[in-house]
């Protein structure tokens, strides 16, 4: 379940979408994918340019990584392991 801030909250939102995938494997194997965030657009075609910051080849809590997502630049900073709040996120103008 996510956690949403109060300016995130879908309820808020005019629009709100969200992208589901039932993977038979357990969570800890999807995590270790997860966090290779720059391998993402090889399995995941609406994410391009995915860049960490500071070049880490792994996502950790509190890296932030800017990448593509349907067109829209965004910055990303995870914070928390998985089953939790995974990240605090923001769009900017491209």
């Amino acid at each position: 379940m996510i956690r949403w801030p109060e300016h995130y909250d879908p309820k808020q939102a005019p629009v709100h979408v969200r992208n589901e995938l039932v993977i038979a494997a357990p969570p800890e194997l999807v995590w270790a994918w997860l966090v290779r965030a720059e391998a993402w657009p090889s399995w995941y075609p609406n994410s391009a340019n995915v860049r960490i910051a500071g070049g880490g080849a792994e996502l950790v809590l509190r890296t932030r990584f800017r990448w593509r997502a349907f067109g829209d630049r965004q910055s990303v900073q995870p914070d928390s392991a998985p089953t939790e709040d995974p990240c605090t996120a923001g769009t900017y103008a491209a």
